[in-house]
């Protein structure tokens, strides 16, 4: 079966790289000797059943290759059920199907019988997110770093660590409080009661692109669905941390003259460039193990 090799994940090359290895390890096994044509609904469904409940340490003889069995090879041991998880079956399917529409699309058969065959989707378990207090000592621990802002906005809004890294200074926009012009007190020294001192009226983030690794090259694509492309409004909280992050990135400008690029981001690098997503969790790394000490 030729055909099994086409592709699923066009866009993702951890996907393409792992088609190869699924088919020879385990969909040519089940499938490899039966013609494209003669391949049923039955056929596909049976051998993701068996794909599915067979134990892997059996079938490929992993405890055999122990120095010391403990589990299938043993004499009169039990067998540790080492399946393969409902993601990884439904990943095979994606591939099986994907390879069997190349071969309709070069009328080589005349239907695709994977489509025929459902398999069940994962569950996770809902992530729960930070408690309050969790929250509040992840920004006491980032008291003082220079992404300070970056961590304020993660907690309070969610965003993610492209949108994050994506989000330029024009997809925020902060409104002077109209009663107060945006002194946060009236004239005759009174507190201002509908920005309660803050002088902001209103403030809006829009999520318009992220940042990305795309091919080995840092890009700025859309949003994944449209529903994450969306303006979410700021609490005060969020105000006065991004108004500090810009006086902070104005002296970083200045130190770094002439070799700054601006791009306008809210969180560049220390040159204005776009910041490697794995950078960032390295830092977020190194300052939660100092913090912890």
């Amino acid at each position: 079966m030729a055909g099994l090799r086409g592709g699923t994940g066009r866009n993702r090359p951890h996907a393409r790289r792992a088609e190869p290895g699924a088919v020879r390890r385990y969909l040519s096994p089940e499938l490899g000797k039966k013609r494209l044509g003669k391949l049923t609904a039955r056929d596909v469904r049976l051998a993701l059943t068996r794909i599915r409940e067979t134990c892997q340490c059996c079938r490929n003889g992993w405890d055999e290759a122990r120095e010391v069995a403990r589990c299938c090879s043993l004499k009169g041991g039990e067998c540790c059920h080492d399946r393969l998880s409902p993601r990884m079956v439904q990943f095979l399917h994606a591939v099986l199907r994907n390879a069997l529409q190349a071969a309709v699309r070069e009328e080589i058969i005349p239907r695709n019988v994977a489509k025929l065959v459902t398999v069940s989707a994962p569950k996770y378990d809902v992530n729960r997110g930070l408690t309050v207090d969790q929250a509040r000592d992840v920004l006491k621990a980032a008291e003082g770093e220079r992404l300070y802002a970056l961590y304020v906005l993660a907690l309070c809004l969610g965003l993610r660590r492209g949108e994050l890294l994506g989000l330029r200074w024009e997809n925020i926009e902060i409104l002077s409080c109209r009663a107060c012009l945006g002194e946060g007190g009236t004239p005759n020294g009174d507190p201002c009661e509908h920005c309660e001192e803050t002088g902001v009226g209103s403030a809006i983030l829009e999520v318009a692109q992220t940042l990305q690794r795309v091919g080995g090259e840092l890009r700025f694509v859309p949003p994944k669905t449209a529903n994450s492309k969306r303006t979410v409004p700021l609490p005060a909280l969020c105000v006065d941390a991004l108004c500090n992050h810009m006086v902070r990135q104005e002296d970083e400008r200045a130190d770094a003259w002439p070799h700054w690029k601006d791009h306008g981001l809210v969180f560049p690098s220390r040159l204005g460039t776009p910041m490697e997503p794995d950078n960032l969790r390295r830092r977020s790394l190194a300052t939660a193990t100092s913090k912890s000490r």
